[in-house]
């Protein structure tokens, strides 16, 4: 079983850092440790993939490829 697991972009406010994290050299500010978390309680045949849509974007043929989309909020 492929398991796409999605963390959607942060909206640019205070919040993100978005504009402080060029200052730092960084792209985001914290991993999506929750969806980590549930990587990891995966079954152990399932092939998960993690895309966090704050440093990478989402390629259609990724969700096409994908038996089950899994997203935090």
């Amino acid at each position: 079983m492929r398991a796409l697991l999605v963390n959607p972009e942060f909206p640019p406010t205070y919040w993100s850092y978005r504009y402080a994290l060029g200052f730092v050299g960084k792209r985001c500010a914290l991993p999506p440790l929750g969806l980590i978390t549930v990587a990891a309680l995966l079954p152990v045949h399932w092939r998960p993939r993690l895309v966090d849509l704050n440093v990478e974007s989402l390629a259609d043929g990724e969700l096409r490829a994908a038996d089950v989309v899994m997203l935090t909020a």
